[in-house]
């Protein structure tokens, strides 16, 4: 049975095509388990993306497109493993 914890080979080759979906948001550290929504407010991305453990940061800029742009960055990856929304 496989781990869950990817390797250091398969974390380099998810870095190399990571994040799949373009669009607004910031990338922090991409072997990272956190992926965080910021919902409409951009002014957090910024300093969200310097958490440390925060992979990425991003909004919901329409309401089908843009949950749909973080499902698929987000499960696209082994190890992401969180989801968090803030919202100031």
């Amino acid at each position: 049975m496989k781990p869950n914890t990817p390797n250091a080979e398969e974390q380099r080759q998810v870095q190399a095509s990571w994040p799949i979906i373009e669009g607004s948001y910031r990338i922090g550290d991409p072997a990272a388990p956190v992926a965080v929504c910021a919902l409409t407010s951009d002014e957090l991305l910024a300093p969200l993306a310097g958490i440390p453990g925060v992979a990425i940061v991003g909004e919901v800029q329409t309401a089908n497109l843009g949950i749909e742009h973080i499902i698929l960055n987000v499960t696209t990856v082994i190890f992401r493993k969180y989801l968090a929304l803030a919202q100031a």
